[in-house]
């Protein structure tokens, strides 16, 4: 029996995709008032209390100010600190947590560059908590006031049409984005498991949409966000020319995200709006970046490690007997099969005709050296070599044997979608502790979920980061 795999909820979907709606220009407006006013408070508390203890404000705090408004633009948008979508609560630990990174940092530029002498102890530590104590406030009453500012009648009464989760998401994006002066003052339904489910304490229920006309005209509600499933798509057209009459803005939420999706975007040709459902991300500039990134990396560690890579040849070639490297058919991007490189770590057997069994724990196919190498994934760094003739990326989901794609491809749902970007030496699902042997269905789908993330989120930073994990995850237990 198949095991069917979906994607996760859409609001934790919508929470880890990058942002590509109306709302993003305003949210970076909203972001730079916000970092200016945290910025300036920190700087001034900093000029003033330095004046007020040396009596001038010399070169190297000028210099300091520098280092510290760069970790500022670096820290406060890498930690997301100006997500709008937070509590007061969060907001205010994140706040706090950000601050003190950014006064580590500080610290520790200031030991390695063995200039701590040169400021005033008493005045940093006055400064951290003083600064701190600050921004924390300043965000509660930028809150505060644009909350005010939203609730007040300048703002135009908008309600959702359908509850589901990517209406309860796109509420709460539209009542904390006070720039687009919009206020979602409640939701209509005729689906009781979608109500159950929605936060009434925020976004009332108002009704069916039996009852449009009337709560319409009774809360003078000037814009309509109809975000119905597939199954209620002839609603559209109904609501549509009803609102017309009304006078009422209508905006219509597709519903794509009942479907799984790989790097979605709008797009339009000759005029035409598109929405792209599946597509690979490495299109154009991005596509160049990625490639940049992977032969300079690899060039680079090919030269570093070409030592390593001469001892694990002599040593796999002395441990037994075949030949140093073997190859094995795997699927590349859209497809397309290729050859993969590793040092051999089994002793040499064979497998019946479209077989590959998967390497256990105990596996007593394994060499000493095997073992070692398949450790410490020494044994895939003949991989470097596939990186460098284009069929595969420092980074990108890991290619699976042919064999087992066909088994897996008609069990998990869009397990070949992982198929729209390069395969990686490594990649998210394996410092996500993903690695390996796949006992079961699940655990399979559980990779395809990160591999999706990673396709759908991709980036040059985040590739980086992935490399970085990769170092601390090497001597993994589930790793042989």
């Amino acid at each position: 029996m198949s095991v069917e795999h979906t994607a996760k909820s859409s609001y934790a979907f919508l929470q880890k995709t990058k942002t590509r709606n109306l709302l993003q220009n305003h949210a970076l407006t909203s972001s730079a008032v916000q970092f200016a006013i945290d910025l300036l408070l920190t700087l001034s508390i900093l000029y003033a209390l330095v004046v007020n203890k040396t009596g001038g404000f010399s070169e190297p705090y000028i210099t300091f100010t520098i280092i510290t408004t760069l970790l500022m633009i670096l820290v406060y948008y890498n930690k997301g600190l100006y997500r709008s979508h937070k509590t007061l609560i969060k907001n205010s630990f994140s706040v706090f947590r950000a601050w003190l990174f950014v006064t580590l940092s500080l610290v520790a530029i200031g030991f390695i560059t063995k200039q701590t002498a040169t400021f005033s102890r008493e005045v940093l530590l006055v400064w951290f908590f003083v600064a701190g104590a600050s921004q924390v406030a300043a965000h509660a009453l930028f809150r505060t006031y644009m909350r005010k500012i939203q609730n007040s009648e300048k703002y135009a009464k908008a309600l959702i049409i359908g509850a589901g989760e990517v209406s309860q998401y796109l509420a709460e994006r539209i009542n904390d984005n006070p720039w687009l002066k919009q206020n979602i003052v409640g939701v209509l339904d005729d689906n009781t498991q979608n109500l159950s489910n929605w936060d009434t304490k925020v976004f009332p229920i108002m009704g069916g949409l039996d009852g449009f006309d009337e709560i319409v005209k009774h809360n003078d509600i000037k814009i309509i966000y109809i975000s119905l499933p597939i199954t209620e798509m002839s609603m559209l057209e109904k609501l549509q020319i009803e609102s017309l009459d009304k006078n009422i803005e209508v905006h219509w939420v597709p519903p794509i995200f009942d479907m799984t999706l790989i790097n979605h975007s709008i797009k339009q040709i000759g005029n035409v709006p598109l929405i792209a459902l599946s597509e690979t991300p490495l299109n154009g500039q991005r596509g160049n970046s990625k490639k940049v990134l992977d032969y300079s990396l690899t060039i680079l560690a090919v030269i570093a490690l070409s030592p390593l890579l001469i001892a694990t040849a002599i040593a796999v070639k002395l441990s037994s007997k075949g030949p140093v490297l073997f190859k094995q058919k795997r699927h590349g991007m859209q497809g397309e099969v290729f050859n993969v490189w590793k040092f051999r770590s089994m002793r040499e057997h064979k497998e019946g005709d479209g077989e590959i069994t998967q390497a256990t724990k105990e596996d007593l196919r394994i060499t000493k050296v095997g073992k070692f190498i398949r450790k410490t994934s020494i044994d895939e760094l003949p991989q470097l070599w596939n990186v460098l003739n284009g069929t595969m990326s420092l980074v990108g989901p890991r290619p699976h044997a042919v064999e087992h794609n066909n088994f897996y491809s008609d069990k998990v749902i869009a397990y070949m979608a992982r198929h729209n970007i390069k395969p990686g030496l490594t990649g998210l699902a394996q410092v996500n502790d993903c690695r390996g042997e796949t006992k079961t269905v699940e655990e399979m789908a559980r990779r395809v979920e990160y591999d999706l993330e990673y396709i759908n989120n991709w980036s040059v930073g985040l590739d980086m980061k992935i490399i970085f994990q990769t170092v601390f995850v090497l001597f993994s237990d589930k790793a042989y």
